[in-house]
């Protein structure tokens, strides 16, 4: 079963959702991304489109400059039209609670209006819509491929990096150390620093526990104020 079924009119969009396709395939399985290009030889591509579009997790609606313009060749407004596949397949992951986004192809095109859609469809006036540009291909297909990770839980990104850990700490030292070294996170304030006799100086709040000169010294317990020897 896919989570990503991409959506779209030919004459409109099949270039856009050939690579679109492409791309999620390969970055998160083939099994998981489907188009009407995929349907086996000799199957009814009927019955697969509506099966597929009613089972997936996401619908992506692959939207160019004609998109809710197209017409037949009596002239009449095709996703108006029942049998119209482009309007099936949307309507049928809307019925089945997919979540529907569309995807503009192309540079600066407009938001869709209610009054651009049938009735039926009017409810993609009111989607938050992504971009694809094929001069912005690469950064696009990125962002959507971000986008659909953090939306669908079965999608696994290999390609994501991992995000920053919170707290991590970084201790580098240079040089000879005699004695006990000891890391510490953070010093806020100024370091004075002596030779082996020397007193150190932490002047201004510590935070954690630090460790300077000879013996033992060990700080327990919340931020401190004042100097600290």
């Amino acid at each position: 079963m896919p989570e990503i079924f991409v959506n779209y009119r030919s004459g409109d969009g099949e270039f856009a959702a050939a690579h679109i396709e492409t791309y999620l395939s390969e970055r998160f399985g083939d099994e998981l991304v489907f188009r009407d290009a995929k349907g086996d030889p000799g199957e009814d591509y009927r019955s697969r489109l509506l099966r597929e579009s009613a089972t997936t997790s996401v619908l992506l609606v692959l939207m160019g400059a004609d998109w809710a313009k197209a017409r037949d060749e009596q002239g009449n407004l095709r996703l108006a039209q029942e049998d119209d596949f482009t309007r099936l397949e949307i309507l049928n992951a809307m019925k089945a609670g997919a979540r529907v986004i569309p995807v503009h192809c192309g540079r600066g095109l407009p938001h869709l209006t209610p009054a651009d859609l049938p009735e039926e469809l009017e409810a993609l006036a009111y989607l938050n819509a992504l971009d694809f540009d094929v001069r912005n291909a690469q950064d696009d297909l990125d962002r959507l491929a971000r986008r659909l990770t953090a939306l669908v839980p079965a999608l696994h990104d290999d390609h994501a990096e991992p995000p920053p850990r919170s707290g991590d700490v970084h201790n580098h030292n240079s040089g000879n150390v005699h004695g006990t070294y000891m890391p510490m996170r953070d010093l806020h304030g100024g370091l004075t620093i002596g030779g082996p006799h020397a007193t150190t100086h932490f002047n201004g709040p510590t935070y954690g526990n630090h460790h300077s000169g000879s013996g033992n010294q060990f700080n327990q317990g919340g931020p401190s104020g004042g100097d600290r020897r």
